[in-house]
């Protein structure tokens, strides 16, 4: 390679480590739209699988700590799956409404109230005792059901 050959590979090489990164913000809002989507997915299969336990479909009661906690790990990571940028109007596929940037303390708020239920569903679940399970699991439920009601788009 000639000395003036240098600088254009190494132009080249940097225009390629370039170019990844700019394409990957472009994706990143649609992306984190649809890990979110994932990560929402994941409760609906813990709140699942709670509800065969709390319904004696299962005898499987010391499993509930696990999905309790799985729970309560979505609820604290919430809000930081929903940055602006990332809701309709931004990204093709998303079920969140735009209420969730537009009333972003009612968001947080209505997010608290599923911190506390699944966290008291884990102290419930830690006690291992259906008879003290069952409404902890109740109230997530509830608290899912209260931000799926203002927050999401309804399931057709």
């Amino acid at each position: 390679m000639t000395y003036r050959a240098l600088p254009i590979a190494a132009l080249s090489l940097v225009a390629m480590l370039v170019a990844p990164s700019a394409v990957a913000e472009d994706d990143m809002p649609a992306k984190t739209a649809k890990y979110r989507h994932v990560v929402m997915e994941g409760a609906g299969k813990h709140m699942k699988a709670g509800a065969m336990i709390v319904k004696g479909e299962v005898s499987r009661t010391s499993d509930m700590e696990f999905h309790a906690r799985a729970l309560l790990g979505v609820a604290e990571s919430l809000e930081e799956l929903f940055p602006k940028g990332t809701g309709p109007g931004d990204v093709e596929k998303t079920e969140a409404l735009p209420k969730i940037w537009e009333d972003w303390e009612g968001f947080v708020k209505a997010n608290e109230a599923f911190k506390k239920a699944a966290a008291d569903l884990v102290k419930a679940a830690e006690k291992g005792k259906l008879e003290e399970i069952r409404p902890a699991f109740g109230a997530v439920g509830k608290s899912c059901g209260g931000c799926h009601d203002d927050f999401r788009k309804d399931e057709d």
